[in-house]
């Protein structure tokens, strides 16, 4: 079932392309030093126009003369000028052009930087040299899928996001921490990250040997920038409600400088979820010096300043009784007003420093090295002695009250009809503070000392996971001779994630008490072991001060690497290998009560050494039929983030830590023909001895624990497939598609600590995940888009989308023998199935509609654009979720604990203005 769509795709790669008549003329322009599409460049073709749309694409179909004249014109780029002989009448694809930014001519050869037209190749027999396929070019698929696949949260191939590579100006910003990174780092700035060098896949790229998903570049030196000035205003109820950005770009003046700014703000009260406001500012400049035609600088500072309301998941439960699948419980009123418990706050200032050094035509080093400062913090309610205070909280929910009816009516009743009863009461939680009178006991058991103080039962924290980041990289461009590119470059990273709480917000009361409730629950007569910092027993705390815990995680990371591309008459080939060097260690700033011993100071440093190896060929059939193969191998230290038991409070790391082995393959075939062009690829990969911690309630053990898993195998296979269309001048229809299997592929290990002590509650507990499906990404996914372009510098385009496949994120202890014991399989199979089941969503589809139009004033530009999601206005859409930890071990009741879902927004929409100098 999951291939039933491919015959559909197989007619349209295969269709007969003979049959598409009538005579146009087509290219695509790029810049030559960056291999980004060119937006908005003027073509002229016997006195008609045309502007290149954002992928750099041009079509004329018309009349033409016998003697054409085609002329390019782009400010900052050199005007390009051809002579075309048109006696044949036949269309005529002109290929890639490159736009150099220097005096340099195209070049005129037949070769990757040449005009590859239609009737060029066909001349080519067998034994000519076919033009290489550009590792970054274009990609069908990409094009489709990054964008209208993500209202799932797609990732490809059903890799984690830690497979893709990301840099900002040739540096390497992937946290190491955990191998992820943040778009809203670089939120607002829309304008000035556009220059973007992508590669799908597991080709290798001229700054980095890329990760198993591909690898981006953005380049943000002022000299690449459009030289504009440009303001765009924004409406919206999806995040934000409004967007102001005003950039502004010089262009490389006589003297050598360029520079480009860009500010802007987004903002709203409330998104499309109830109680999300959104507050965000953004800056960005940068600034060029070309020195010499060898030896050009840049320097860039940019930061996202951020306050934005979090909306989460709750339980079917919660959504039913709202009547709204998009219930927040995160929010509620205090005074009157909306308050929202969850805010995500972060300022993270970056700054960077470039060299570009250009020691000859054929060698180039790009030298930068940069650093990331500032804050983000997470802020959410916390309690000392207190009854849990969240509306979604399962004791508080009728299911929980299930043997007494009537109860479970009152509470039902409540909160589908009284928004008090299903949001957060911040005005009775400051009525219990101003009110209690806590007893602080002397930690020296000295009675006398005992007294009473105002010390509040809730309180609003501030999770701090700041990070300070210092990168550096340099890589050499080498071109040998006409065959063979040589790439190789040297990384080093060091990365500081400082992990705190801050007490945020009293809530009416006068003090905090620094003291953990958990092992005051276990340990009522140990006053040391409660103490989250014995260096000060009993601390009041006021707002702002730190508590709780306090310690750095330290990452480094030395990496160096090469790749070699060889250029044949047929064959092309790529080898690339890494070898990298990954060290980590706690540091902590705080004496914990609970491990006086094993939580203050550095821990073990851990080391590993690890690295990748890549290989791959195209078979170049002629200039528009490629076959391709890719493989590699890689192996990968274990991320910091789940290495340690509880680094909140100490230094153990989980004994016997070795890295991820990862491997796997690509095969695909590539079209690229005047009105087709198309992608299908098939891969394989496989990743062993993957690891992962969490922190939860355990019932079983009726205590806080840590669940250490090890041994986390997976298994990722599929097909992509992505066409693109022209089904006349003015028609395109994009087909893309993801079909894959992506699952556990091991029995996993577990390891179960007590968060109050150094007890091993379980040690090597078998956790049966194999064959599971990995959760967080539909394992199919389809989009058709149509699209019309008008001569008159108008489009409109309507995009269809199906996913199905999408998985529950299982909870390892459900799947351990414990859960199970005492079900009889054979007699109580519902129930077994129940307990080990992995819940599959329905499948779920969206309509998208987009209009754009653009008006030119002489050398001015108005943009006009609006965008429509899930025109169907598609509510029932579950996009993701995740069984809670908690398990019921004594009532095997999966209920109790209950799912908790994600739904894709209902319908939205986006409209935008611009008028660009």
């Amino acid at each position: 079932m999951k291939y039933q769509w491919f015959p559909l795709f197989l007619f349209l790669l295969l269709f007969n392309t003979s049959s598409l008549s009538g005579q146009s003329f087509s290219g695509r322009i790029l810049d030559q030093d960056t291999g980004n599409p060119l937006t908005n460049v003027e073509v002229n073709i016997s006195d008609q126009a045309i502007l290149t749309d954002v992928n750099g694409r041009f079509s004329i179909t018309n009349d033409f003369p016998a003697n054409i004249v085609l002329s390019i014109n782009h400010e900052g780029y050199n005007q390009y000028n051809l002579e075309i002989e048109n006696s044949d009448k036949e269309d005529l694809s002109l290929g890639i052009i490159f736009l150099k930014t220097s005096n340099a001519a195209v070049s005129s050869e037949f070769d990757d930087n040449a005009i590859l037209d239609e009737r060029r190749l066909q001349m080519l027999s067998d034994d000519n040299e076919v033009s290489s396929l550009l590792s970054a070019a274009w990609d069908p698929f990409g094009s489709l899928a990054d964008y209208n696949f993500s209202v799932t949260r797609f990732n490809p191939r059903g890799l984690a996001q830690n497979h893709s590579l990301i840099y900002l100006n040739n540096l390497p910003f992937n946290n190491l921490s955990n191998g992820s990174f943040f778009w809203s780092l670089w939120g607002g700035l829309n304008d000035m990250f556009r220059n973007r060098y992508a590669q799908h896949g597991l080709n290798t790229t001229d700054y980095s040997v890329g990760g198993m998903a591909g690898a981006m570049d953005i380049d943000l030196r002022a000299s690449s920038q459009w030289k504009q000035t440009r303001f765009t205003y924004s409406l919206s109820n999806r995040s934000y409600q409004h967007r102001a950005m005003l950039t502004h770009s010089s262009g490389l003046n006589k003297s050598g400088w360029s520079y480009a700014l860009s500010v802007s703000r987004r903002w709203g009260n409330e998104g499309y979820v109830a109680g999300t406001h959104y507050d965000a500012y953004s800056y960005f400049a940068s600034v060029d010096k070309k020195i010499n035609d060898q030896h050009t600088l840049n320097a860039v500072l940019f930061a996202a300043p951020t306050v934005r309301g979090r909306g989460s998941a709750s339980t079917q439960e919660m959504y039913d009784l709202t009547d709204d699948n998009f219930y927040n419980p995160n929010w509620g009123l205090q005074g009157g007003e909306v308050r929202n418990s969850r805010e995500y706050r972060s300022h993270q200032p970056v700054f960077m420093l470039r060299h570009d050094f250009t020691l000859s035509d054929n060698t180039k080093i790009v030298t930068s090295a940069g650093i990331q400062t500032g804050k983000f913090g997470s802020t959410r309610l916390d309690w000392l002695e207190g009854a849990d205070p969240r509306p979604d909280y399962y004791r508080n929910l009728p299911y929980a009250n299930k043997d007494n009816p009537a109860a479970a009516e009152v509470i039902a009743d409540a909160i589908a009809n009284d928004e008090l009863a299903r949001q957060i009461d911040f005005d009775e939680l400051i009525r219990i503070n101003q009110q209690r009178q806590y007893l602080v006991i002397d930690p020296t058991g000295n009675s006398a000392n005992n007294y009473y103080e105002n010390i509040s039962a809730y309180v609003i924290e501030e999770q701090r996971y700041d990070n300070d980041k210092l990168a550096f990289q340099s890589h050499l461009n080498h071109k040998v001779n006409d065959r063979i590119t040589f790439n190789s470059g040297i990384q080093f990273i060091y990365d500081r994630n400082h992990q705190y709480r801050v007490l945020a917000d009293l809530l009416g009361g006068s003090y905090y008490l620094d003291i953990d409730d958990f092992a005051l629950r276990d340990f009522p007569d140990d006053y040391n072991i409660i103490q989250n910092d014995l260096s000060r027993p009993n601390r009041l705390l006021t707002e702002g001060d730190i508590y709780g815990y306090n310690h750095y995680i330290h990452n480094q990371n030395v990496n160096a690497w090469s790749s070699v591309n060889v250029v044949l008459p047929k064959v092309d080939l790529n080898f690339a290998a890494s070898i990298q060097n990954t060290r980590f260690w706690r540091e902590g700033l705080v004496q914990n009560g609970k491990f006086p011993d094993n939580s203050l100071g550095d821990s073990e440093t851990e080391s590993h050494l690890h690295g990748l190896l890549k290989a791959g060929m195209t078979y170049k059939i002629n200039g528009r039929n490629y076959v391709y193969l890719n493989t590699s191998y890689m192996s990968r230290a274990p991320y910091s983030r789940y290495a340690f038991l509880s680094p909140q409070i100490r230094n153990d790391i989980i004994p016997g830590l070795t890295t991820e082995k990862i491997y796997g393959g690509e095969i695909g075939y590539v079209l690229r023909h005047p009105r087709i062009n198309a992608r299908l690829t098939g891969f394989y990969f496989n990743s062993a001895d993957g690891i992962n911690s969490v922190s939860f309630y355990h019932d079983e053990e009726r205590s806080f624990v840590n669940y250490s898993i090890t041994n986390i195998d997976k298994i990722n296979y599929g097909l992509e497939f992505g066409v693109d269309f022209k089904l006349s001048q003015v028609m395109n229809l994009g087909i893309a598609s993801a079909l894959g299997e992506y699952y556990y592929n091991s029995r996993q290990n577990v390891t179960i600590t007590q968060d109050n002590n150094a007890d091993v509650l379980v040690e090597d507990r078998t956790v049966y995940l194999e064959g599971y499906n990995i959760s967080g990404v539909p394992q199919i996914a389809h989009t058709v888009k149509l699209e019309y372009r008008s001569p008159n510098y108008w489009s409109v385009s309507i995009n269809a989308n199906y996913f199905d496949d999408i998985f529950i994120d299982p909870s390892p202890d459900r799947r351990t023998s414990a859960a199970v014991d005492g079900i009889l399989k054979d007699e109580q199979p519902d129930l077994w199935n129940d307990v080990l089941g992995q819940e599959k969503f329905d499948s779920g589809f969206t309509v998208d509609l987009f209009i754009r139009k653009s008006f030119r004033f002489s050398d001015n530009f108005l943009y006009l654009s609006a965008g429509i999601n899930n025109v169907l206005d598609n509510t029932d859409f579950k996009r993701g979720g995740y069984e809670q930890l908690r398990f019921d071990f004594e009532g095997k009741d999966t209920e109790r604990f209950a799912p908790r879902y994600f739904y894709a927004y209902g319908r939205t929409y986006f409209l935008s203005i611009g008028y660009r100098l």
